[in-house]
């Protein structure tokens, strides 16, 4: 956590450099609530999708580039377990975050396609007007 809020100040002066009158899309651990809190950002504004641990588990484990980082650790079992323990209680730590300080939160587990939460985040971010159900996400 000490680590995004020291690169905080980095990302915002990066962000002073974009000069557009679009909105713009940002992604990424650094965007803690507490720090997006400090700004004058609209909650309707802001969601923060935080995988399951089930989900993650299964999705790391498929991308092909993991098992070239964790060959280099003694035990590679191990390590991929308390990477996956270590982000999933960062997710709770943001969502814990998140609820408190009144941004939305999607606990990502598969059981919606990726299709459907294009579709609500759109609509969240009025870039699409079809009638779904935000809160069945």
């Amino acid at each position: 956590m000490d680590y995004y809020h020291e690169r905080f100040p980095f990302i915002l002066d990066d962000l002073s450099q974009i000069h557009s009158e679009k909105p713009v899309i940002l992604e990424g651990a650094a965007f803690l609530p507490e720090l997006i809190a400090q700004f004058p950002v609209k909650r309707e504004n802001v969601v923060f999708m935080i995988p399951t641990l089930e989900f993650q588990l299964h999705h790391y484990s498929q991308r092909s580039w993991i098992q070239s980082i964790l060959k280099e650790c003694h035990d590679p079992k191990l390590a991929f377990d308390n990477w996956m323990k270590r982000d999933n209680l960062f997710g709770k730590k943001v969502t814990h975050q998140a609820n408190n300080l009144g941004f939305r939160v999607i606990r990502v587990d598969g059981s919606i396609d990726m299709q459907t939460q294009f579709e609500a985040i759109q609509i969240q971010f009025r870039l699409k007007s079809k009638t779904i159900s935000l809160n069945s996400l």
